[in-house]
């Protein structure tokens, strides 16, 4: 996609139109103005039983969009990042995958793909 997009000379970018919904804006909002106190720990799940991948593992499909919600919402990039899949369906795509995430504030985030 990448050298296509440089080949047809167009812009090519995911669209984190989560970030913008309200109530991501909202949940922002109460964590900058301190009312959920200092956060220590975030778990994160994306299910989506049933579908039988083909094409992209489940890692590439749901991770990407929460991930960059949870960055947006801690303003901060993580300094580790671990993941680790399971291919149960199709033995050549991950369907399940946890990936964990430090951040130097002491976040620690623990978000399963299902």
């Amino acid at each position: 996609m990448v050298s296509l997009a440089k080949e047809k000379d167009k812009i090519l970018m995911v669209g984190h139109i989560l970030e913008y919904h309200p109530a991501v804006v909202k949940l922002k909002e109460i964590i900058n103005e301190g009312e959920l106190g200092k956060i220590n720990y975030i778990y994160s799940n994306r299910l989506n039983l049933g579908k039988f991948r083909t094409e992209e593992n489940i890692l590439w499909s749901f991770a990407p969009h929460d991930i960059s919600i949870i960055i947006n919402l801690l303003g901060e990039m993580p300094e580790e990042v671990s993941a680790h899949g399971g291919n149960y369906l199709n033995p050549n795509i991950a369907d399940v995958t946890v990936t964990t995430m430090s951040f130097s504030s002491g976040v620690n985030i623990e978000k399963i793909s299902v």
